[in-house]
C-alpha cells in the first residue's frame, strides 16, 4: 500500500504510515505500559506525521512524564483542554484507534515504522534545503559540504537521542546525586 502524500512542500511526497501511527496510539490506549517502549523510540510528538496523531501523542507524553495514568478517559480529558484539536470527533477517533490495533505485542514494530518514516521525511526535507542552499550561490563548495554533512549527521544523531523519562525518576536521580555530593565522600563524586 502506498504511504506517500502530497503536502505543503509542493511536489515532494513525504512518506508516512497512517496505520502504524494509529496502531501505536491505539496500543498505548489499550495498555499504557507500552508507552515505556514507545517513548524510547518516539521521544517527541513530531515523529507523527498526521497532526491529530501528533496532538494525541503529545498529550500522552505529557501525562506519562508527569506520572499520570494514560488511558482512553484521561487522554480524552487532556485533549478537551487543548486548543486546535477537533473536540467533536475526539471521542470517536480515540475509540477507532483502540479498535484498529492489530496486536499490542507488535507496538515496538509499529513505533519503528513511524520512526523510520519520520527519518526519511527529515532526510527528504534536509536534502531539499541543501539543494536550495547550493542553488542560491554565494557559498563555496567546502562550506556547502560542511553544512550538508552536519545536517545529515544531525539526522543520524537523532536516532541515538535518549527518550523521555518520568518526572519522578528524574527527581529521584537528582536527589540521589545531591546526596552523594553532600556526603562525607563527596570528593570521590565530583
Amino acid at each position: 500500500m502506498a504511504d506517500f502524500t502530497a503536502d505543503a512542500y509542493g511536489a515532494l511526497n513525504l512518506p508516512f504510515s497512517p496505520e502504524a501511527e494509529q496502531s501505536v496510539l491505539g496500543a498505548v490506549l489499550l495498555d499504557s505500559s507500552c508507552l515505556d517502549t514507545v517513548a524510547e523510540l518516539l521521544p517527541r510528538p513530531e515523529y507523527f506525521y498526521q497532526s491529530n496523531n501528533s496532538m494525541i501523542y503529545a498529550a500522552m507524553l505529557d501525562m506519562f512524564t508527569l506520572g499520570q495514568p494514560v488511558d482512553f478517559v484521561t487522554v480524552l480529558e487532556k485533549l478537551k483542554e487543548q486548543e486546535g484539536f477537533e473536540q467533536s470527533g475526539a471521542k470517536t477517533y480515540l475509540l477507532q484507534l483502540a479498535q484498529l490495533v492489530p496486536s499490542i505485542t507488535n507496538v515496538e514494530t509499529y513505533a519503528r515504522i513511524v520512526r523510520d518514516k519520520y527519518d526519511v521525511r527529515t532526510l527528504i526535507l534536509t536534502a531539499r534545503d541543501i539543494v536550495e542552499e547550493a542553488s542560491a550561490g554565494g557559498a563555496d563548495a567546502s562550506t556547502l559540504l560542511d553544512s550538508a554533512e552536519q545536517r545529515i549527521f544531525d539526522i543520524r544523531r537523532g536516532k541515538n537521542m535518549q527518550g523521555l523519562q518520568k518526572l519522578n525518576e528524574v527527581i529521584v536521580q537528582t536527589f540521589d546525586r545531591l546526596d552523594l555530593l553532600n556526603s562525607p565522600d563527596s570528593e570521590n563524586y565530583r
